[in-house]
């Protein structure tokens, strides 16, 4: 969308969404509108699928006395995503593309989420574009299915970039899978850069029937961030990232403003690994993550910094009071929200989590309870109380935050 205004990309997503309900009678066999509208051709070698999400979500701060007056949100109701994504496949080769109307700037590719083409490669699932890279169990279950509002520091919500431009390919086996990528160090809509990053992810499954599964997993990264394409930035940062480009700030209380402490300052290259653990008993379900992140340091002018290290962890669980299980999806290593039932569906949860860098001693910690409320396959509501607190590197005070969210979420 490069070089369309903030008004003419609706305009031209509505015509290609337009042209290709039109064609329907033209190219389709079949039509149905089961998991969103989907259209195949009458010799299978074209599919189109059409589906969408919607996540309205509101905070309120019960206690911000110790966050900046900058971040002080006063508590708020926001369009936190508002999807349309078109996949489908092409003879031997698919394709996704999504667009995020909520986080889209108008003037550049930040709304694009997954943009790629992909097919069959030696038994690989190969995927050329942007996507998310394979870390992070419950950043890799996507949003349709995460049990809190926000995801944990090991993924989006501190440590890493969800979703990088690159190469990446998965294969999954009887008990277990693997993915690996190669990557540039940027999302669309981000200054470019001449990074490089490298992934891996393997899974198993030791354990899988009807309500009884166990889930073992561990992913490898390693990212270098050199000087970046951007005159500004360069000039800012003397020809290192700006600021907030490679600083790790978890989502303690909030999500843009509120409580997100600087737990490491700028860095040209990091590396990663992370540990995961599931299970699944009938009705009770529980996971854990644990990483430990190595930061190579630089200052505004570039100069090396000594390298700091970072582990972080969370743990947490839910019960479904309604009697579902959740699901697993064995291929990918990830697990699903439960199905539901025309009388819906209650789900209670709970999580604690800890970030601490090791070197400064700084640490963000947070709990969160709460409850979802499943009307149907596409709808649900998300209702939680979260309470955090950083203590800064020295002896500074504690600072403190706490909140009531809530999300209406619809999905199709």
């Amino acid at each position: 969308m490069r070089g369309l205004s903030r008004t003419q990309q609706p305009i031209v997503i509505g015509l290609a969404l337009g042209f290709l309900l039109n064609t329907t009678s033209a190219l389709a066999d079949t039509a149905s509108t089961k998991g969103g509208l989907q259209i195949k051709s009458e010799d299978g070698q074209f599919e189109a699928k059409l589906g969408g999400r919607l996540n309205l979500d509101a905070i309120y701060f019960i206690d911000e006395d110790d966050l900046a007056s900058v971040d002080k949100t006063n508590s708020t109701v926001s369009f936190r995503r508002a999807r349309l994504t078109l996949q489908g496949k092409a003879y031997d080769w698919q394709y996704t593309f999504e667009n995020d109307f909520a986080g889209q700037s108008g003037t550049t590719g930040s709304g694009f989420r997954d943009a790629w083409i992909g097919r069959t490669i030696l038994g690989h699932e190969v995927k050329f574009g942007q996507t998310k890279v394979f870390r992070g169990l419950e950043e890799l279950g996507g949003s349709n299915h995460q049990v809190f509002q926000e995801f944990p520091t090991i993924g989006s919500g501190g440590l890493f970039r969800a979703r990088q431009i690159g190469v990446f390919a998965e294969k999954d086996f009887k008990g277990g899978g693997y993915g690996v990528s190669v990557f540039n160090t940027r999302e669309t809509g981000t200054a470019a850069s001449q990074g490089l990053g490298y992934n891996a992810r393997g899974f198993i499954s030791p354990i899988n029937a009807d309500g009884k599964v166990l889930h073992l997993s561990a992913s490898g990264t390693v990212e270098r961030n050199p000087v970046i394409n951007d005159p500004a930035a360069n000039i800012a940062a003397g020809g290192r990232p700006t600021s907030n480009d490679w600083r790790i700030r978890p989502r303690v209380v909030g999500v843009n403003n509120g409580l997100r402490p600087v737990v490491v300052g700028d860095s040209e290259a990091q590396q990663s690994i992370t540990v995961e653990a599931a299970g699944l008993i009938g009705s009770v379900y529980a996971q854990a993550e644990l990483a430990r992140s190595t930061h190579d340091r630089v200052n505004s002018a570039g100069a090396s910094l000594p390298s700091e290290d970072v582990d972080a962890f969370y743990v947490q669980g839910t019960y479904i009071l309604t009697g579902e299980s959740k699901r697993y999806n064995a291929k990918k290593g990830l697990f699903q929200s439960p199905n539901v039932k025309d009388s819906g569906v209650i789900e209670l949860k709970a999580r604690f989590e800890q970030t601490k860098n090791r070197d400064t001693n700084a640490e963000a910690t947070q709990y969160i309870v709460g409850a979802n409320y499943y009307f149907s396959p596409t709808t649900r509501a998300l209702l939680e109380y979260v309470d955090g607190s950083f203590q800064p590197a020295g002896s500074a005070a504690e600072q403190n935050a706490s909140a009531v969210q809530a999300r209406l979420q619809f999905n199709f």
